[in-house]
């Protein structure tokens, strides 16, 4: 990967659906100003986490040019503060475009994330070009909370309704993603392996309701007394023709000793390769303690005899989730 420095000149774009149309001399800085597509970020304190809203949406726009290590003054203008160490800045930047947990398209060629020198001063430019048609959305994390457009006001969050918009526009170009999920959708349909290490699919239950809950891991306190409600409570939903299942990226063996230490009745399904757990978009971006990282957000689903969406619970709580679902019957 080149790590070279240039002088002055970058790629902006100034119009035109097609990509770069213009070189624009970054020596006038100070006369720019932020806009549809040029975002400005100080980024002194490391890669802004804001770097990837922007990221996602040029690339789900017209495209557009990030600038890190650049100001932006009370007056609008733009200021170079120099960079102290712009190489890292851009390692961590590959690292984390390039990790399909964390970013679901890479669109970019290497030529298009360098260091520039501006007024003597080190900035890193980030070149973001429309996503192909096949490719969008482009999402951070999880597609439902981390797809992103541009507007004259800035980068904004995509509702469902535009996020299937632009799957239904992307299904021409031979995308095949699910659509977001909604009541009165279908459930996407999965094939798993339960404690036992055999294969269980979703399809098996035609006939029958089903409880899907998904939740972060094995043997923690939370997912231990959700999973201990719903064995409690296991016999009522058989009485209501419901089936229980829970998904976690636990191993096989792990979830055979979660289910023979507290005696549950149901099914625990192994999705080690996020495959149910990114169909049903409950791999999201967590906060704990200030740290951001991946992870399954705790969130359940009723679907009914003919594999519809009924109802969905997003953020649930473990100790009351057993009585809501079993409500609903």
């Amino acid at each position: 990967m080149r790590r070279g420095v240039e002088k002055g000149r970058a790629v902006c774009y100034n119009g035109g659906m097609n990509g770069v149309s213009a070189m624009t001399d970054l020596t006038g800085l100070k006369g720019y100003r932020e806009n549809n597509r040029l975002e400005a970020k100080l980024a002194l304190g490391g890669l802004p986490q804001s770097v990837w809203e922007t990221y996602s949406a040029f690339a789900n726009t017209q495209g557009g040019i990030i600038l890190l290590g650049v100001e932006e003054r009370a007056d609008h203008s733009l200021r170079a503060v120099d960079l102290p160490a712009p190489e890292k800045l851009i390692e961590e930047f590959w690292e984390i475009v390039q990790n399909p947990a964390r970013v679901s398209k890479n669109v970019l060629k290497e030529e298009d994330v360098c260091v520039r020198l501006v007024d003597g001063k080190k900035i890193v430019v980030i070149t973001v070009p429309p996503a192909p048609p096949a490719c969008i959305p482009v999402f951070i994390g999880n597609r439902r909370t981390g797809t992103y457009r541009r507007n004259g006001e800035g980068d904004y969050r995509c509702t469902a309704r535009e996020i299937n918009a632009m799957l239904r526009a992307a299904r021409a170009f031979g995308n095949k993603e699910e659509y977001m999920l909604e009541v009165g959708m279908k459930a996407p349909e999965f094939t798993l392996l339960d404690g036992e290490g055999n294969t269980v699919s979703l399809s098996d239950f035609r006939g029958k309701k089903v409880v899907l809950y998904f939740y972060p891991k094995d043997n923690t306190p939370g997912c231990t007394r959700q999973a201990c409600a719903f064995a409690n409570t296991y016999a009522q939903f058989e009485d209501k023709n419901a089936v229980v299942i829970g998904i976690s990226k636990d191993s096989v063996a792990s979830h055979k000793n979660f289910a023979a230490k507290y005696n549950l009745p149901f099914y625990l399904l192994s999705d080690p390769d996020l495959v149910a757990i990114q169909a049903y978009g409950v791999w999201q971006e967590k906060k704990l303690y200030g740290k951001v990282s991946m992870g399954v957000v705790r969130t359940s689903f009723l679907i009914d005899e003919e594999g519809t969406l009924v109802k969905i619970f997003k953020r649930v709580k473990p100790d009351s989730n057993a009585e809501e679902m079993l409500a609903l019957l």
